[in-house]
């Protein structure tokens, strides 16, 4: 058993730290945990440049950065950082590759030279079985970025819902899926109970109608679609401004629902239907 205490100043030759105690009581708090004692997600700082990788002919350029790495189980968490501009060489142009940066500690019984190297990976090799962090992917000739970004509020943002839904955290991890277009943009995710789930957001949309758009007795519908899909269908209402209307929606479905408006007296101006729509 070691009780580490960091830092103290060194008296009479102790304590002396190992490279091993650094990654479990300091690295270990620097990114969110990834629900196991000493693992922490890995990822880029926040402040990365973006796009990180770029590619020209076969080459592809990884820009200066730093960040986390924790490939192993009860190792504790290794940071990184690429102070100069670094290149590795894919096969070809047309191909599929995942680009990473590959940790060697022989140490912990991996690898045969302590380091960390930058490699180029068939598309179809799993994260899990790369022993470091996957940057980014090269498809048919275009670089683009992958590896989760390290908020400097410890939460973890990512390009997309698969890559989240990759990761491991601790129950309660905040997340944020960028730029995907089934999930949407900006879109909050937590961990719980051994997966991530979308938080649930309120969606308001209006409708305006123009004076004596509907009249009296007559009902009127459309179509809305939600800015972004609903991963199941939400609880959703619809107002009006002034008591001329009738609001009601149906067909509700996680993308969008009929929004329908009935005038139940002579109303001669125009009008703007508030539509609410609450879910995950």
């Amino acid at each position: 058993m070691a009780l580490i205490a960091h830092p103290i100043t060194q008296l009479n030759g102790s304590p002396q730290y190992t490279a091993d105690n650094y990654r479990k009581a300091v690295n270990a708090l620097l990114t969110p945990s990834d629900g196991t004692a000493f693992g922490t997600v890995s990822g880029v700082r926040a402040g990365s440049p973006a796009p990180l990788l770029s590619i020209s002919g076969t080459t592809v350029i990884v820009k200066p950065h730093a960040g986390v790495i924790c490939p192993w189980t009860g190792v504790g968490a290794y940071t990184y950082a690429l102070d100069a501009q670094a290149t590795v060489n894919v096969t070809d142009s047309t191909g599929t590759y995942k680009i990473a940066l590959v940790l060697s500690d022989p140490s912990q019984s991996h690898g045969s030279a302590p380091g960390l190297t930058l490699q180029s990976f068939a598309s179809s090799t799993a994260d899990s079985a790369i022993n470091g962090l996957v940057l980014g992917q090269i498809a048919a000739g275009v670089a683009s970025d992958t590896a989760p970004t390290i908020l400097q509020q410890s939460v973890i943002s990512v390009p997309t819902l698969a890559r989240l839904n990759s990761l491991v955290a601790v129950e309660g991890q905040k997340a944020r899926v960028t730029s995907d277009g089934t999930a949407g943009n900006n879109t909050d995710y937590t961990y719980s109970s051994g997966a991530w789930v979308r938080i649930a957001r309120l969606v308001t949309m209006t409708h305006s109608i123009i004076a004596g758009g509907i009249p009296s007795g007559s009902e009127w519908s459309t179509q809305k679609t939600f800015p972004a899909p609903f991963s199941v269908p939400p609880a959703a209402w619809a107002i009006a401004t002034t008591a001329g209307f009738n609001c009601a929606v149906s067909g509700v479905t996680a993308s969008g629902c009929t929004l329908k408006v009935k005038s139940t007296a002579n109303t001669s101006g125009a009008e703007t239907i508030t539509l609410y729509a609450y879910g995950s």
